[in-house]
């Protein structure tokens, strides 16, 4: 587990333009780019602020799962914008609780979770679909 403390600066129109094409454009940056900083997570953020991205956004969290292997699994705000975020392993973020919005309902880190721990995955969708299954009876 790894917790992170940053201000969180977020443009007040925000750009989603081309944003597959500025997400390529980072992970560029993190695979032959000389960044300012040696630590990976670091690395993350500052090959995302360079694609013209905000911080932690959606794109950030993506990178961090796929070339680090660290997913959210808790998340909090404080009033000045300063944001705490605990990453935990795939498997952290598969068990993690449905309050968990930011993995439950990013479908790339899903993706990317289920590709690390296919054997936690598929244990995890038999029981989505018994509880479904459950509901329906």
């Amino acid at each position: 587990m790894r917790t992170i403390t940053v201000t969180q600066h977020r443009d007040p129109i925000p750009d989603y333009s081309n944003e597959e094409d500025r997400y390529e454009m980072a992970k560029m940056l993190l695979q032959e780019a000389e960044l300012d900083t040696t630590d990976p997570v670091e690395q993350v953020i500052e090959a995302s602020w360079a694609a013209g991205f905000n911080g932690f956004d959606d794109v950030c969290l993506r990178l961090l799962a796929e070339f680090l292997g660290l997913f959210p699994i808790d998340w909090g705000e404080d009033k000045q914008g300063k944001i705490t975020i605990q990453f935990g392993t795939a498997l952290d973020a598969i068990n993690s609780n449905a309050d968990n919005v930011n993995f439950w309902e990013n479908g790339y880190l899903r993706d990317e979770a289920a590709r690390l721990e296919p054997k936690r995955w598929r244990i995890h969708e038999a029981e989505m679909a018994r509880q479904f299954n459950q509901h329906l009876s």
